[in-house]
């Protein structure tokens, strides 16, 4: 005959559930709190990531426009460099046409310069 579990048995099972349930009551806690740290600060790593971006674009368009400064016969004092990830865009104005591959070419020859949009036009040339 199978003497049924003792009163002590019964409670010692009660008890092993019991902290087997909490345990993985808390690890759900602690996975879900993660879960929400990892939403709640990729906002503020995708402003780090523009923030750093922004930095890195204006070194490049400075370091462009001291280089167009630099490239002889060209007159740089007409043309605005902006960047923007990389891609460098050179508006304003020449007196030549013959400048303005001059202003691409030294745009291109910066490092970190993925591409270059040329919007330089020849001064008084009408459209």
């Amino acid at each position: 005959m199978i003497n049924p579990p003792s009163n002590s048995m019964n409670i010692k099972r009660q008890i092993s559930s019991a902290l087997v349930a909490t345990f993985f009551a808390i690890v759900a806690c602690g996975a879900q709190a993660t879960q929400q740290e990892a939403t709640a600060s990729a906002p503020s790593a995708m402003l780090m990531d523009t923030m750093a971006s922004s930095v890195g674009d204006r070194k490049l368009a400075r370091q462009i426009a001291s280089r167009l400064a630099r490239t002889r016969g060209l007159n740089s004092t007409q043309i605005l460099v902006k960047a923007h990830d990389s891609i460098v865009t050179l508006n304003g104005s020449v007196s030549d046409s013959g400048q303005i591959p001059l202003a691409t070419e030294a745009a291109r020859q910066v490092g970190g310069t993925v591409r270059v949009e040329n919007r330089i036009r020849v001064a008084g040339a009408s459209l």
